[in-house]
Order: C-alpha cells, then structure tokens, then sequence
C-alpha cells in the first residue's frame, strides 16, 4: 500500500529497521529461550511492521484508525473466547487427552465465543454483517 502511495523509501525503512530489530531480538532471546524465543521475534517483527505501515499510511491520507474499537475490543475478545473454550473443552472432554476432536471443538467453540463476544462488544455492525454476508453469496 506504501508503494501505491508514492511512499517507497518508508516502506524501505520500515524493513530494514524491522529486519534490524529481528536480528537483535534473535540474538538476545534465541539462545535463552530457544523456539519460544524466535516465535516472539516473529510475531513481535510482524507487529512492528505493520504498526508502522498502518501508521505511516494514516499520517499519508486522511484514514482515521480507531485503535480501542478494531485492535483493543477485538482483542479482549479473542482472549476471553479462548480462555472460555479452554474452560468449556475441559468441562466437557472431562479429562481425556487433547485427541484431534477434542481440538476441533476448542477451535470451534473459540470461533462461536469471539463472534458473540464481538457483537456484545459492539465491535461489529449491522452493516458489517451485511457486507460479510455479502462475501459468501456467490
């Protein structure tokens, strides 16, 4: 989108600076915490870049971001959806291991969960639903 925006040398930064934090982030947290340490750096580089592109493209235009409403309340949501299907999966497979089923229903309990979770949280509109409704039709 930077590119299309005549904004090339932003985006230029923004990768070699992401890169730089992941390569530093790497360094640090690799050899103490192993896998968990470069699934961070991954997922921390992936969150700065696209912070700083969204950023940038809102300083470009005249896009308005409302952070509380599209990150912060759909984040609330997708944590307590999981925590809840953990709680309602437990409840329910009442302590046999995590078999393949037992994942299924996690995930879809977590997908039923944050949908009811963002609609109490009005983060989704009536018009929203109509233009997601809009997608499945053909």
């Amino acid at each position: 989108m930077l590119k299309g925006l005549n904004e090339q040398v932003s985006s230029m930064f923004f990768n070699i600076f992401d890169s730089a934090f992941s390569i530093a982030l790497v360094y640090f947290l690799l050899p103490k915490f192993g896998l968990d340490g470069l699934l961070f750096v991954m997922f921390a580089s992936k969150l700065l870049n696209t912070y700083l592109s969204i950023d940038k493209i809102a300083r470009t235009t005249d896009f308005y971001i409302k952070y509380f409403d599209w990150i912060v309340k759909p984040f609330i949501c997708i944590f307590a959806s999981v925590i809840f299907s953990k709680l309602i999966v437990n409840v329910l497979s009442s302590g046999y291991k995590y078999t393949p089923i037992i994942l299924i229903q996690y995930v879809l309990f977590s997908i039923l969960l944050y949908i009811i979770f963002i609609m109490l949280f009005g983060s989704i509109s009536k018009k929203d639903l109509h233009l997601l409704k809009g997608l499945f039709k053909k």
